[in-house]
């Protein structure tokens, strides 16, 4: 394998590392903690919002939405009910 360097100014980077065929870097291990880490709290936010929800989604009762005792009957701004 051949390692490209990318030269800037008096600087030589290598962007590559000769490693043995079936290991990877340690920038490899880097990303697969940062995912773990990453799901592990996903995980934790998610369990949080499904204690939220109600095990039965069952109306008790009314149903939900605006009941007609609730309605007012809207006016513009100007005052004129009319169009």
């Amino acid at each position: 394998m051949r390692s490209w360097v990318v030269a800037s100014g008096a600087f030589a980077l290598p962007l590559a590392v000769d490693v043995a065929p079936g290991q990877s870097g340690p920038v490899g291990l880097l990303v697969i903690v940062v995912l773990c880490v990453g799901c592990v709290f996903l995980f934790r936010s998610m369990t949080r919002q499904l204690k939220r929800v109600p095990r039965s989604f069952d109306s008790q009762g009314n149903p939900p939405g605006p009941s007609s005792t609730d309605a007012q009957p809207v006016t513009p701004p100007d005052g004129h009910a009319g169009a």
